[in-house]
C-alpha cells in the first residue's frame, strides 16, 4: 500500500527547527541507497521543486498559491521542475528525499525505473558515470521514526514557497 503525502499546504513548525540537514536530490554517487516502499508524494498533485545556486538548496513550491503557473508552458518555468518525492535511506542511515521528474534522465535505468527496483528491497548505487545498478547487501534499511511529512518539512526548512510574494516567483512572473 503506497501512502501518498499531500504537501499543498506543507508549513513548518516552531519545533522543527533544528540543524539535521535532508539531502534532497539524486542519490549521490557510489553510495547504496534504497527508497522506503510506502512513502512518496501523491503523483497526482504537482510539486515543483527549484535548486537556487546561490544558497545550494532546493525550494519547493506550492503550486495552488500562484494561479497563473497552469498557462506557462513548462519550459518556461525556470528551473521549476515537477517532481514526485519519494523517502530513501542510505546504507549508512542517512535520509534523503529522492525527486524524480518528469523527464527521463540519460541513464540506462531511469530514476523512476530505479525507484521501482529499490521499493522493492533492492539496495541501488549510482556510479561515476551517472548509471544504477543492483548493490549487493544483506543489511536491511533502519528507517527513522520521523513520519515522511517530517522528513519533508525537515528537508524544506526555511525553503519552501507559499506566497506570490516569494523572490523566486516574483521573478517566475515577470515570464508572462
Amino acid at each position: 500500500m503506497t501512502t501518498n503525502k499531500s504537501i499543498s499546504k506543507m508549513t513548518i513548525p516552531a519545533y522543527m527547527n533544528c540543524s539535521k540537514i535532508i539531502y534532497v536530490g539524486a542519490p549521490g554517487e557510489n553510495k547504496p541507497f534504497t527508497i522506503h516502499p510506502d512513502d512518496q508524494t501523491d503523483p497526482n498533485e504537482r510539486i515543483y521543486l527549484y535548486y537556487d545556486r546561490l544558497s545550494k538548496r532546493m525550494h519547493i513550491f506550492n503550486p495552488d498559491s500562484y494561479e497563473g503557473i497552469e498557462s506557462l508552458p513548462k519550459k518556461k518555468i525556470l528551473g521549476f521542475t515537477s517532481s514526485v518525492l519519494y523517502r530513501g535511506i542510505y546504507i549508512d542511515g542517512s535520509e534523503l528525499v529522492v525527486p524524480v521528474y518528469d523527464y527521463a534522465a540519460n541513464t540506462e535505468l531511469s530514476l523512476s525505473e530505479v525507484v521501482e527496483i529499490a521499493q522493492s528491497g533492492e539496495w541501488m548505487v549510482r556510479d561515476s558515470n551517472n548509471q544504477y545498478d543492483i548493490y549487493k547487501s544483506n543489511d536491511k534499511p533502519k528507517w527513522s521514526d520521523n513520519s515522511f511529512e517530517d522528513l519533508l518539512q525537515i528537508a524544506f526548512e526555511g525553503h519552501v514557497i507559499e506566497s506570490e510574494s516569494h523572490p523566486l516567483v516574483k521573478n517566475f512572473r515577470y515570464l508572462k
